[in-house]
C-alpha cells in the first residue's frame, strides 16, 4: 500500500502523499512488531506465577501466616517479604549501610 502510494506522489507530483506514503511504512512495521512481540508473549509464563526470591529449601511458613495476604517485616533478612495465600512470592531486601 505504502509503494503504490509512493508511486502515485512521484507520477502525480504530491509530495503529501509521499510523506502519507512514508508514515504508513513506518506504521506497518511497527503493528507488525507489535503483533510478534504479542505472539511471543501469548506462549510465555506469566510473571505472577513465577517463584519468589525465596529458597525453595527453607522450611514451610509458620501455622499462623496460613492464608495471609499481603507484607511482612522479615527482621533477620532486612526484608520486606510479599505474602499471598500464606506463601511468600517477592522479597524486597533493604540495605541501609
Amino acid at each position: 500500500m505504502a509503494v503504490l502510494m509512493g508511486a502515485g506522489a512521484f507520477f502525480w507530483h504530491t509530495p503529501s502523499l509521499a510523506l502519507i506514503a512514508v508514515f504508513v511504512f513506518f506504521a506497518g512495521r511497527q503493528e507488525l512488531m507489535a503483533l510478534r512481540y504479542r505472539e511471543q508473549m501469548r506462549g510465555a509464563e506469566p510473571l505472577w506465577a513465577l517463584p519468589g526470591d525465596r529458597d525453595p529449601t527453607e522450611a514451610a511458613p509458620a501455622p499462623e501466616y496460613g492464608g495471609f495476604t499481603g507484607f511482612r517485616w522479615n527482621v533477620p533478612a532486612r526484608a520486606w517479604e510479599v505474602w499471598r495465600n500464606g506463601r511468600v512470592v517477592a522479597v524486597c531486601r533493604v540495605d541501609a549501610d
